[in-house]
């Protein structure tokens, strides 16, 4: 009894933990969130076969290092049948009906390095898979990453909306209060409405893209359509100064798009390899052994029979054909040297715009801080000064409308700052998924 108990126990903490790291319908973190996506995405299953294609590619061509063996079989009848006279006597040259049947074997012996150059072909497709599919992962945990954090951006925006709306709809019965006494008019109700409206639109355009957001979450991370998406984690300012030189280096050598075009380079001068080797000559053995009948002097009796071949081969004229194979294997091979050139540059440029955007994101938190502590003063004397007459129904509401947008631009950069931070994160290489 004491051990069924513990192996409940045990089972509920194991069902509690699988819970915990997927779909859970009070919050989902960033870390399930993107494993989540790199589990169900159908990109990742198809890069996934791709590299099992190429596996069976190399299985395949090492098939070409074994002997070739087969069994035929065939029955022929011919007439006329080939005969002679010879002294008042005719005699049959062949059978009526002829049989025969063999195993015959093929071995090729030596090529002169052809195999071997297409064996290392076929390889370097394999490893053009994997790093293609350590390139879709990368990208994926990014938009995952987006996604992610364009919610908990939006959400954060909305609470300010709300804010906002509340408060001018404090105003606004203040001011329907004032317009009773004689002290307001229809106007300025009519004002503070119109700023209620705007608000109210401003809301339903960021629950709209909150709506967005969460279809491309649950789209990635492979959930239905109907299933909550709560995301949960931490929106805070990171203050940092970086530098981009030492990153550049880094990111050349980690990127899995750096790796994928050198293995394209790989593969182009392999294939130039291939090229070379394609008229080569060729030494390969035969040997067959089978029964057959036709044989003189009992032509309709089945006897046993062999053959055995040494076969030379040597290509003389192909109509240029490897020339022209060489001249593909080579402008193949510019290519990818120029795609690697490419790739390098772009990587560059990924990593001086990200550092670039978190050094002005620092100077513009500093700057967007002051305006919300300004825009809360300047609030704060307006109601006074429009409770004693001095201001407009106007000049308050300005003064509310520049407090929210000043609140937004603080939650714009925030935002910027930990979308930056992933970016040079994913430029430099770095992974942004946990490796199991």
């Amino acid at each position: 009894m004491k051990n069924t108990l513990l192996a409940l126990l045990v089972i509920f903490v194991f069902a509690h933990n699988t819970n915990a790291q997927g779909v859970s319908a009070d919050s989902i973190s960033l870390t399930s969130a993107i494993e989540l996506t790199l589990q169900n995405h159908p990109a990742i299953k198809q890069a996934q076969s791709l590299i099992g294609t190429a596996e069976a590619r190399i299985k395949q061509q090492s098939t070409s290092y074994q002997p070739e063996v087969e069994a035929d079989a065939s029955y022929t009848r011919i007439g006329p049948v080939p005969s002679f006279q010879f002294g008042g006597l005719s005699a049959k040259l062949y059978p009526e009906n002829n049989y025969d049947a063999h195993l015959s074997g093929k071995y090729l012996v030596y090529d002169f390095g052809q195999r071997d150059a297409v064996r290392d072909l076929t390889a370097s497709y394999k490893y053009s898979a994997q790093d293609n599919l350590e390139v879709i992962k990368t990208n994926l945990s990014y938009q995952t990453v987006q996604a992610f954090y364009s919610l908990l951006f939006l959400k954060q925006s909305l609470t300010v909306k709300d804010q906002q709306i509340a408060d001018l709809n404090s105003h606004l019965q203040v001011t329907q209060a004032k317009v009773s006494s004689g002290t307001a008019t229809d106007f300025d109700v009519s004002t503070t409405e119109v700023r209620v409206s705007s608000a109210m639109n401003q809301k339903t355009d960021i629950l709209n893209e909150i709506s967005k957001q969460e279809i491309i979450l649950r789209s990635l991370m492979g959930l239905q359509e109907n299933a909550p998406v709560n995301v949960s984690g931490s929106f805070n300012f990171v203050p940092e100064t970086i530098k981009a030189d030492s990153l550049i280096n880094v990111a050349i050598n980690q990127r899995g798009e750096v790796k994928l075009a050198r293995d394209l380079q790989m593969s182009a001068d392999k294939q130039k390899n291939v090229a070379r080797m394609s008229d080569k000559p060729t030494v390969s053995l035969g040997a067959a052994y089978g029964f057959k009948n036709g044989y003189i002097p009992n032509l309709d009796v089945l006897r046993g029979n062999w053959t055995a071949a040494v076969i030379f081969r040597y290509p003389i004229y192909n109509g240029e054909r490897s020339r022209y194979l060489l001249e593909e294997a080579e402008a193949n091979l510019q290519s990818s040297l120029a795609h690697t050139s490419d790739v390098a540059l772009g990587i560059r440029a990924e990593v001086n715009r990200a550092v670039s955007d978190i050094n002005a994101a620092k100077q513009q938190l500093e700057t967007v801080r002051i305006q919300v502590l300004h825009a809360q003063k300047a609030l704060q004397k307006a109601e006074l000064q429009y409770r004693d007459g001095v201001i407009s129904n106007l000049d308050l509401l300005d003064a509310q409308t520049g407090l929210t947008e000043a609140r937004l631009s603080e939650l714009q950069i925030i935002y910027k700052n930990i979308m930056s931070r992933y970016q040079l994160q994913r430029a430099a290489g770095d992974k942004l998924w946990k490796e199991r």
